[in-house]
């Protein structure tokens, strides 16, 4: 799984530093929510993303190689310990399906790193998402995303402008 996942991001950085006629930049923002089993805990991160598309790859698929950069809004307690999230950087490959002209889905393989509040480095972790994506209008998309890595279920609801 970990060499796919590799893999994917390795084929996203190719195709941006590739460059295309056929590709969009675009930027966003984003509310995510990271679930945490052990220990039990609940952080809230806001994040703002870049990302270039690149269109009609086969069909109606696209590829988006993306960054997400985000700060903790809303910490938990875990044992008396106030956790807030100090910085969440997300290196991220989108393979997205267009399956109408305002909708589309994607799957999201992506390289993280969560530092929390006093520690002295963050963790990297792969992992994956699904997502959909709706049109509001020629610029402006709605999105939501299910996040799994190891330990850590992420929900994420967002905007983002195409130029």
């Amino acid at each position: 799984m970990k060499s796919l996942l590799k893999k994917s991001l390795i084929v996203g950085a190719l195709t941006l530093a590739a460059g295309s006629a056929l590709a969009d930049w675009n930027t966003g923002a984003s509310y995510t929510n990271l679930g945490f089993d052990d220990p039990d805990l609940s952080l809230g991160v806001v994040t703002a993303n870049a990302g270039y598309t690149f269109d009609n790859i086969y069909s109606d698929w696209s590829v988006m190689p993306e960054i997400r950069l985000g700060t903790g809004v809303k910490g938990d307690e875990v044992s008396g310990f106030d956790i807030d999230v100090e910085s969440f950087l997300v290196l991220a490959t989108r393979f997205s399906y267009q399956a109408t002209d305002a909708t589309s889905f994607y799957i999201q393989p992506a390289y993280a790193n969560l530092k929390i509040d006093g520690a002295e480095d963050g963790e990297w972790e792969f992992g994956v998402g699904v997502g959909s994506s709706f049109a509001i209008n020629q610029d402006w998309d709605l999105e939501v995303m299910y996040e799994k890595y190891d330990d850590a279920d992420l929900i994420s609801f967002g905007t983002r402008y195409f130029f």
